[in-house]
């Protein structure tokens, strides 16, 4: 059996490529099976605007010759259509009881944590760079340093805090690892600190990705009780962020009362 999968279109979302996979859906041979792998509409609860409408009428009409499969993924979980042409809704699919499709929002929080996960992923990434490819970005080096963003997570959600004084907290937090009580279980060499320059630069970092592409509306948390007072992450619990909104006055703030 002939497959197309086709993932995350995000459909609404203001930079979703509607004449590309308008394109691309017509094109799809009428004896495979179409695959709408997870996140296809980026808000369950939104209207529309007619270009992206019509994407959702083409797959709708691409139902009745050929197969679609629409599993679910994080965006779209909500989805539920009154009636949307011969297309099959599920949260996973199998293909001949040998491939399993999964949008792979619920492995989040094992894989990371999953020793046999982790030993491949070592073994993988040693190989490929025996072989002469480059070393996997680490993700610190792209959105931060950990502990930094954690810090700004909580006083941002649960104070609501200006960047300013996030700012200020931090360095007063972060700028002198020989100042002030560590946790014993902490080894010395895991104990940092940050200049005001490198606070604001990451601060920056986690204002952009919260506010303006709303990435913490994914749920990367292992299953488990939720501890302390910082509130909950979960798309599916305390957490309600729109697709949409602007960063543009946080990182403003930032940018004019935090010195370099």
């Amino acid at each position: 059996m002939n497959a197309v999968i086709m993932s995350d279109l995000h459909i609404g979302y203001r930079y979703f490529l509607c004449q590309e996979v308008e394109r691309f859906l017509g094109n799809v041979p009428k004896d495979y099976e179409l695959i709408l792998n997870g996140d296809i509409i980026n808000n369950p609860y939104a209207k529309l605007k007619p270009s992206h409408q019509r994407i959702m009428d083409l797959i709708e009409q691409v139902s009745y010759r050929q197969k679609i499969v629409w599993v679910k993924g994080n965006y779209d979980n909500g989805y539920i259509p009154n009636g949307f042409g011969k297309v099959h809704f599920k949260r996973l699919h199998r293909i001949n009881h040998s491939l399993l499709i999964a949008h792979g929002d619920d492995f989040d929080g094992i894989m990371p944590r999953n020793r046999a996960f982790i030993k491949a992923f070592k073994m993988m990434h040693n190989l490929r760079v025996r072989l002469g490819a480059k070393p996997f970005q680490k993700t610190e080096s792209a959105i931060g340093p950990y502990e930094l963003q954690d810090f700004n997570l909580y006083y941002v959600t649960r104070f609501g805090f200006r960047p300013s004084k996030v700012a200020f907290l931090s360095y007063c937090a972060w700028n002198d690892k020989n100042s002030g009580v560590w946790p014993g279980i902490l080894p010395p060499d895991q104990r940092h600190q940050y200049d005001l320059a490198a606070i604001k630069r990451w601060l920056g970092v986690f204002l952009y990705r919260f506010f303006k592409t709303s990435q913490f509306k994914r749920s990367a948390l292992p299953n488990g009780p939720k501890v302390g007072s910082g509130g909950s992450l979960s798309p599916r619990g305390d957490w309600r962020a729109p697709s949409d909104s602007e960063a543009t006055v946080w990182l403003d703030e930032l940018r004019l009362i935090v010195p370099d």
